[in-house]
């Protein structure tokens, strides 16, 4: 139903005037080509739309619900709600106040086409395997005054390969992976501030709040990251692709913490970074023991100019030894550096607890250590 709500001289044109009610489609199919990014991948097929509109108008706020079946799905698992305006007598499309949620239900990997799983990958020598992705997003405000964002992206039981140089390939163990974030844009002043944002990995989370700017042209970010729940022992189990290095007899249990600060831009940048392990246990054989509850730390400070990268502070603290180095590293073509360590008086006293080789001998007094 479409109707005047004035008389056609007392505005600027008959649009702003213009009301449909209620407008619905039921089971549509809509086919969208992606010239741009995916130019090589088959047309996208949204299949039984569902679509209703009210109070289409100009003038009032326009309430929007759509449901929808994407790659393939056998039903509707796309879902979006929302309400759009009013958008004025003007279109000014930066000024258009909105608020919009989009949800999918969980969705086989495989059913992705190729050529999306392909570009999501590009850069990464990983490859997803299977696994089941679902999102919920929300967005409100408009681009001229800002717009806040709360999403979540899952993607639930997933295996990724890495193929390595020599043929091999290496598998992960079952992952459960999610990202997660509030945060507020402002496209005219171009800064995104990260109210909160997350990364998991089977419970093992990475947190990280701060700000970026001039993210279109030139970024400089503000940013603090700390981890909540990290376990290094299952991360070495469920991710023998990045722990390869490793001994295999080295064994951890306990949890530890990382604490980061870093500020700049992609030509200079600094950091300030602590890593706290006393309450991990640490074994390496019949080489080394560690016990929860026995100090161990190590913070680093630096920062980084073009090639050059200052370390002014690495400190390690195990036990009663804290060695502290600084140092500078030069990469390119030939990677230099350069490092001087000292440690502190380092009383000999229960070593033996960690060393078991030494556990049978006798320790007293103190030494330190220098390295160049």
């Amino acid at each position: 139903v479409a109707h005047a709500e004035k008389e056609a001289d007392t505005g600027p044109g008959v649009l702003a005037w213009l009301l449909v009610n209620s407008l619905d489609l039921r089971n549509g199919t809509v086919t969208y080509r992606d010239e741009l990014l995916l130019p090589e991948a088959p047309p996208l097929a949204v299949e039984a739309l569902d679509l209703t509109v009210k109070d289409l108008s100009l003038s009032k706020p326009v309430t929007l619900n759509l449901d929808a079946g994407v790659f393939k799905s056998s039903g509707q698992n796309l879902h979006l709600a929302g309400v759009v305006g009013p958008m004025g007598d003007t279109l000014v499309a930066d000024r258009i106040p909105f608020q919009i949620s989009c949800k999918l239900d969980p969705l086989p990997w495989d059913a992705v086409p190729h050529e999306v799983r392909t570009r999501a990958m590009t850069g990464s020598p990983y490859r997803v395997l299977n696994g089941s992705l679902r999102w919920d997003l929300v967005a409100e405000g408009s681009l001229q005054d800002g717009v806040r964002t709360r999403a979540e992206c899952h993607l639930d039981d997933a295996v990724f390969q890495k193929s390595e140089v020599d043929g091999t390939e290496t598998r992960t163990g079952r992952i459960q992976l999610a990202l997660t974030e509030v945060a507020v844009l402002n496209h005219p002043e171009q800064t995104l501030e990260i109210e909160s944002a997350g990364i998991s990995l089977n419970g093992n989370r990475v947190l990280m709040q701060g700000r970026v700017e001039n993210y279109l042209e030139a970024p400089r970010w503000d940013l603090d990251l700390r981890t909540e729940g990290l376990d290094p022992n299952a991360l070495v189990v469920l991710l023998p692709i990045v722990t390869a290095g490793m001994p295999e007899e080295m064994y951890f249990e306990g949890p530890m913490e990382i604490r980061l600060h870093t500020d700049g831009n992609l030509e200079a940048m600094q950091w300030d970074a602590i890593a706290e392990m006393n309450q991990l246990k640490v074994q390496l054989r019949d080489q080394f023991h560690k016990a929860a509850g026995i100090p161990l730390s190590l913070t680093c400070k630096g920062s980084r100019k073009g090639a050059r990268i200052d370390v002014q502070e690495l400190q390690l603290h195990l036990h009663h030894l804290v060695l502290i180095a600084s140092g500078e590293v030069m990469t390119g073509d030939q990677t230099r550096f350069g490092f001087l360590a000292n440690s502190r008086p380092v009383d000999l006293k229960g070593w033996g607890s960690l060393l078991p080789a030494l556990s049978d001998t006798r320790l007293d007094g103190s030494f330190l250590m220098r390295i160049s």
